[in-house]
């Protein structure tokens, strides 16, 4: 969890100047508001402000069935590999 911060240190050590840690803290944030909005805050009741598009969801997640065959085929080979 320490790379971001590990990462602005050395650009900051590299461009021998603060103003090359703006964008990492920006992307700190951002990926903090996004934890936020994404998880906590619906779990204290609130509304999901970040939720994908419907055309772009169903084509990043697989049916239910494709999903059950690569878990039996998965789990099938591990089993062969510790027998």
């Amino acid at each position: 969890w320490l790379l971001p911060f590990v990462n602005m240190v050395v650009d900051i050590l590299q461009s021998q100047s603060p103003a090359g840690a703006v964008p990492h803290i920006l992307g700190i944030l951002t990926g903090h508001i996004y934890h936020f909005f994404s998880i906590i805050w619906p779990k204290m009741g609130g509304k999901r402000y970040f939720v994908a598009p419907e055309a772009f969801a169903s084509a990043l997640t697989a049916s239910k069935d494709e999903d059950d065959a690569v878990i039996k085929k998965a789990s099938s080979k591990a089993k062969k590999q510790t027998a």
